[in-house]
């Protein structure tokens, strides 16, 4: 029931053509946690317009992502002029894509509560899996209760060694 209604909102929204910019919050988090943006490998999890994978490569980085909506795709594909290797078409409720690399930084903003219980263990193990050692790890979640008090969560973890060194947790006022 919930996949069902998971793929019905995310396939009204396929024609929608919204204009965004990069997440300012994202692009601060990391670069106070020393990220180097230039030759890096970059996998953005549920990407929708984009915005966040230009500034990335605007920074220097090589830009990955996996995303639900193949129109979506389609147009980061013609935005930055990256080969269509680079993007994933997968629904993660049903499984996560083969990578062909490993990453300096996989992240995901507001995609995580869209899976169903039984993926998200999954997804923590896949994005595991791909990251680099030393590699950056941000999950970005909107639990309900936060939403009602208007607090955003970002967590930042780093992995070296295959282990968790350092978690961050951002509260951040919606305006």
């Amino acid at each position: 029931m919930l996949l069902k209604k998971v793929k019905k909102y995310w396939d009204k929204l396929e024609t929608e053509n919204l204009d965004m910019c990069a997440s300012f919050t994202l692009f601060r988090l990391l670069k106070n946690n020393n990220f180097k943006f230039k030759n890096k490998n970059v996998l953005d999890i549920g990407f929708g317009e984009g915005q966040n994978l230009v500034e990335f490569q605007k920074r220097g980085a090589s830009i990955h992502g996996i995303e639900l909506r193949k129109k979506k795709i389609k147009k980061i594909i013609e935005l930055s002029k990256v080969k269509k290797n680079n993007f994933y078409n997968c629904d993660l409720n049903i499984s996560f894509p083969k990578l062909e690399k490993k990453f300096n930084l996989i992240f995901s903003l507001d995609t995580f509560n869209y899976l169903t219980k039984s993926k998200q263990l999954d997804f923590f193990k896949n994005c595991h899996n791909y990251l680099k050692k030393n590699g950056f790890f941000l999950i970005h979640y909107p639990q309900m209760q936060l939403l009602k008090k208007k607090i955003k969560i970002f967590l930042i973890m780093k992995f070296p060694a295959k282990t968790i060194l350092k978690a961050i947790f951002l509260r951040e006022k919606i305006l």
